[in-house]
């Protein structure tokens, strides 16, 4: 039996959710499930779905890293003017909040404009993680204890809050040879041999105790965490460190590895740009928006949802250019030959098969975007102009696009709220009512 009660979603985002499917998610055999009306299963409230709709002046132009800017600006400024507001008899806070996109390629503005306005937040796979100045300094810091002779990583200790130098002093410290753990150099400050000496006494733990165990050791008896929170955003930088010790722990259960072995890794993270969040989604006692994918969001909920970048272009179909591929369900072969371009029929029914069948993904992914607020739902489209975006033309396919004259989005009966914002070249964008 389908089970069509909904606990979670406020019962105007399922109406809204029931008068878009119906036209998107189309029962096709062994390829996609027919649509089925969902009832909601809680008491209403205030709340619902709502359209932000962003146009672009006549005569202006806005790329979409511009335009993303923008909304991820707008997106700030709601939070900023809502966090602390009453939502359903419960005060708002950040962590009610989640901010859902199709791909971690997009993150980077709306992450932007949240630090702009010092909002906390946890982003699944933001790749400049390894690049945080709290994480370099604490990779060197792993280094020096892991290799005492490492001079270049002693230098960046010094160089950070830790050691509290100065370049000039560091440079000083050098000509003398004091960049060496066990040589006490005329001039050497009181404070800078007692870190010295923390160093070294956590050097001989260093192959004695897991990873893992160590980092929490040199969290104990330095000032490492306590620095980091007195930096701007400093709740951000402490989860950056904590994510760390998880990041051991994790590594660890895969294969034992030494100190050295775990700076080793996470400089090659940083040099090949690894995906990582910049802390661990999973810590729900620190109370910040969530950014992540919509396949990351599946099985969750969250009072606050919001949908940008609706508009982004659709990915090119996954379809391998390899020679060979076989449909094994009819025994077809499919052949590519890229040198000469050519491609027998059986590859082309492969090829539109696979297309066909990511279609359908599409559809079911923005299914789990759509039903994964349980108050408040807020969409981004972008009318007007040049569209691609496979999200957008679902919500184009059951609504049609929104006129500058409408207020409401009509999707089988259910009517969404339309906010316009223009986009400008310059500024911030306007106020988008609560």
């Amino acid at each position: 039996a389908a089970l069509t009660e909904n606990f979670r979603s406020h019962a105007h985002i399922l109406d809204t959710v029931n008068g878009i499917f119906p036209a998107i998610m189309r029962q096709e055999a062994f390829l996609q499930p027919g649509y089925q009306a969902l009832s909601p299963g809680r008491a209403a409230g205030d709340g619902g779905c709502e359209v932000v709709a962003i146009t672009v002046p006549e005569g202006e132009t806005a790329g979409a890293e511009a335009l993303r800017s923008f909304e991820g600006r707008t997106v700030a400024q709601w939070i900023t003017d809502n966090v602390g507001k009453d939502v359903n008899g419960h005060p708002l806070k950040f962590g009610d909040v989640a901010i859902l996109l199709r791909g971690t390629s997009a993150f980077q503005p709306y992450l932007d404009a949240l630090r702009e306005r010092g909002i906390p937040f946890l982003a699944e796979g933001e790749k400049t993680y390894y690049h945080r100045p709290e994480i370099l300094e604490f990779t060197n810091l792993l280094a020096v204890i892991a290799e005492p002779s490492d001079s270049l990583a002693l230098a960046g200790v010094l160089r950070a809050p830790l050691g509290g130098l100065t370049d000039t002093e560091i440079s000083v410290l050098a000509a003398g040879g004091g960049l060496n753990l066990r040589k006490r150099t005329r001039g050497l400050a009181p404070a800078v041999g007692r870190l010295y000496d923390r160093i070294l006494e956590l050097s001989t733990l260093a192959n004695a105790i897991p990873v893992s165990d160590l980092i929490q050791k040199v969290f104990d008896s330095t000032w490492l965490l306590e620095l980091a929170a007195g930096r701007r955003h400093g709740e951000q930088a402490v989860a950056n460190l904590r994510k760390i010790a998880q990041l051991a722990e994790r590594w660890l259960e895969t294969e034992p590895m030494t100190l050295r072995a775990f700076v080793r890794r996470l400089r090659l993270y940083r040099e090949d740009r690894k995906d990582e969040g910049e802390n661990p989604l999973a810590d729900v006692q620190y109370d910040a928006v969530r950014v992540m994918t919509v396949h990351k969001a599946k099985g969750l909920e969250f009072p606050v949802v919001f949908l940008p970048n609706l508009a982004a272009e659709a990915a090119a179909a996954s379809i391998e250019r390899d020679v060979f591929r076989t449909d094994w369900r009819t025994g077809g072969v499919g052949v590519f030959l890229p040198g000469r371009k050519v491609t027998n029929a059986a590859r082309v029914l492969i090829d539109v098969d696979v297309e066909r069948r990511e279609d359908a993904v599409d559809v079911r992914v923005f299914y789990v975007a759509m039903t994964r607020a349980r108050d408040r739902l807020i969409a981004f489209l972008r009318p007007g102009g040049r569209r691609g975006g496979v999200f957008s033309g679902f919500v184009e396919a059951a609504a049609g696009a929104p006129e500058p004259a409408s207020l409401h989005l009509n999707f089988g009966g259910a009517r969404a709220p339309v906010t316009w914002l223009s986009w400008e070249r310059r500024g911030q964008p306007p106020m988008v009512p609560a």
